[in-house]
C-alpha cells in the first residue's frame, strides 16, 4: 500500500495532466449519454405511441430528424476529440511518472556501493527496472486515472436507465450478478 501511495504522490506532481485526464473522462461519459438520448428522440419522432406503427412524417418532423442527426454527428465527433484528449493526457501522465521513477532509480543505483554492483548482474537490474517501470506506467494510466471511468460510466448509465424506465432497469439489473460472475472466469 505504501508503494501505491508513493506512486500516487509522483502522479500528483503532475496535477494539471491528472486533472485534465479526470475532466476529459467526465466529459466523455457525458457525451456518451447524449448519443442514446438522441437516438431515443429520433425513434420517438418516427414511431406513433398509440399503436406502435411507423407513421408518415411531414416536413417539420423531417427537419427535426435532420437536427437530431446533426446533434448525433456533433456529439460523436466531439466525443472522438475528447477521447483523444483523454488518451493523450493519461498516456503523457503515465510517461512522466515513468520518467520520474526511472530517474529516481538511476540516482539510487549510482549511489549504491561497488559491492552491490559486484553481486548484482547488470542484465538482471535492467530487466527488473524495465518491468517495474512498465508496471507503474500501466497502473498510472489504467488503474489510477481510467479506473474512475468504469464506475462513473456505470453510475451514469444506470441513472439514465432509471430516468427512462425504472421497471425495465430493474429487470435488466437482475441479470447483472450472473454476468459479473461469468465474466470473472473469462
Amino acid at each position: 500500500m505504501r508503494i501505491l501511495l508513493r506512486i500516487n504522490g509522483m502522479a500528483f506532481r503532475h496535477r494539471i495532466r491528472l486533472l485534465l485526464g479526470y475532466v476529459t473522462i467526465v466529459i466523455a461519459v457525458g457525451l456518451s449519454l447524449v448519443i442514446p438520448l438522441t437516438f431515443r428522440a429520433a425513434i420517438n419522432k418516427l414511431v406513433a405511441f398509440e399503436d406502435g406503427v411507423i407513421t408518415t412524417i411531414d416536413d417539420t418532423e423531417v427537419s427535426a430528424l435532420v437536427i437530431l442527426g446533426l446533434i448525433l454527428l456533433a456529439a460523436s465527433v466531439t466525443r472522438g476529440f475528447v477521447d483523444f484528449a483523454r488518451t493523450y493526457c493519461t498516456d503523457s501522465l503515465s510517461q512522466k511518472v515513468a520518467y520520474d521513477v526511472r530517474s529516481a532509480m538511476y540516482d539510487k543505483l549510482q549511489h549504491m556501493s561497488f559491492a552491490y554492483h559486484d553481486k548484482e548482474h547488470t542484465g538482471n537490474l535492467m530487466s527488473k527496472v524495465t518491468s517495474d517501470v512498465e508496471a507503474i506506467r500501466r497502473y498510472v494510466n489504467m488503474g489510477m486515472v481510467r479506473g474512475l471511468e468504469v464506475p462513473l460510466r456505470v453510475i451514469a448509465i444506470v441513472t439514465l436507465m432509471i430516468t427512462v424506465n425504472w421497471q425495465l432497469t430493474l429487470l435488466s439489473l437482475v441479470f447483472l450478478p450472473f454476468l459479473v460472475v461469468k465474466s470473472s472466469f473469462v
